[in-house]
């Protein structure tokens, strides 16, 4: 962890105050403003009754976690001391040496524990998965703790995606499989093509008839496989210069239309439309990625350092609206529906993304 003398703690936590009043004055063309809703800081209190909007988004920045409403009121707003799985709904802490892992709700609420060492739990598609400790197998388990079903894959998985009922899961050795939600078997590739051939980052879209990954090594490559016909076909490759040696970013927006991903130059957009590509440079590394498909807008943080963050929106197809310095150890990044959600040092503050 990086310790930041007096100084840096200084910008850290004003770094939202900054950002805040950035945005409040920032019309993003054409016809495009950020009107401030509220602003909270992560060390105050939060009421302890029941929230009964609907909507809550799941945060983890800043040494904290929990679920906020819409309306800036927390439902948890606590330390993390480990591990932490989330999703809309459940979250559960663990250290990596635990007997039992309990998950609760947003609420607070325990829903089961997990008590036999099976692995760990991740969340996606309102779905419960359970990773052993090696990361060699994969488990759907309900709210009662039984386990659906398991799934054994030949080597350590690198990534995982869940939409419509499908698990996408890329592994060690170059493979991406896909699983249906009985735990069959329903695609399997091994797309790298490359001396080193591991699954970098994949993704899958929200109608479950297309998918996205970043594979290999020397050469890296993304690709697009789509269903077509009850078949699914590899439509896109491209390669992608050195590449990283770390997870990357893959996301399909813009209802589908188009996929967004890390590379080592900046942020790859694909248009599937047109079948075409764009590049957008981009300084530092990609941490945070989110899709506003009603503005046709993508908006993402990057780190340049360990304390200068920039946030940057991007209107499709390619055009850079917004590039906004600012300083902070740890950030969080969120679109719920027109509300963007911005986190640095212990601030939260919510914006909404409003036509002129």
């Amino acid at each position: 962890m990086v310790k930041l003398n007096s100084r840096y703690r200084y910008f850290v936590y004003g770094a939202a105050f900054l950002l805040y009043a950035f945005l409040a004055a920032c019309p993003v063309p054409p016809e495009t403003v950020f009107v401030p809703q509220w602003l909270q800081s992560l060390t105050s209190g939060y009421p302890q009754a029941e929230i009964l909007e609907e909507s809550l988004v799941p945060f983890d920045f800043g040494g904290n976690f929990g679920y906020v409403s819409p309306g800036g009121n927390f439902t948890i707003n606590q330390a993390r001391s480990g591990y932490l799985a989330q999703s809309e709904r459940l979250f559960a802490e663990f250290s990596g040496k635990d007997e039992k892992i309990e998950v609760r709700d947003f609420l607070n609420r325990a829903v089961f524990t997990l008590n036999d060492k099976r692995g760990y739990p991740f969340f996606r598609d309102k779905r419960i998965f359970i990773i052993s400790s090696e990361q060699h197998s994969i488990s759907e388990t309900d709210k009662t703790n039984n386990i659906l079903w398991s799934f054994d894959f030949s080597s350590p998985v690198t990534c995982v995606d869940a939409a419509a009922g499908l698990l996408l899961v890329g592994e060690l050795d170059g493979t991406l499989e896909l699983i249906d939600g009985g735990g069959k078997r329903l695609y399997t590739a091994e797309p790298s093509g490359s001396r080193i051939p591991a699954i970098y980052g994949c993704a899958i879209s929200a109608s479950g008839t297309k998918i996205a990954a970043v594979s290999g090594l020397d050469h890296q490559r993304f690709l697009v496989i789509e269903l077509d016909g009850g078949v699914w076909r590899i439509t896109h490759h491209e390669f992608l210069d050195e590449g990283f040696r770390r997870p990357v970013h893959v996301k399909f927006v813009d209802n589908e239309r188009r996929v967004v991903y890390e590379r080592e130059d900046g942020l790859g957009i694909y248009h599937l439309d047109s079948r075409s590509s764009e590049r957008v440079p981009i300084d530092g590394r990609i941490l945070h990625i989110e899709d506003s498909p009603e503005d046709r807008m993508i908006f993402l943080i990057s780190s340049e350092s360990a304390v200068q963050k920039n946030l940057i929106a991007i209107r499709y197809p390619s055009s850079k609206v917004i590039s906004a310095p600012f300083t902070s150890a740890d950030t969080f990044l969120k679109i719920h529906e027109r509300l963007l959600l911005i986190g640095g040092g212990k601030k939260l503050a919510a914006f909404n993304i409003e036509k002129m």
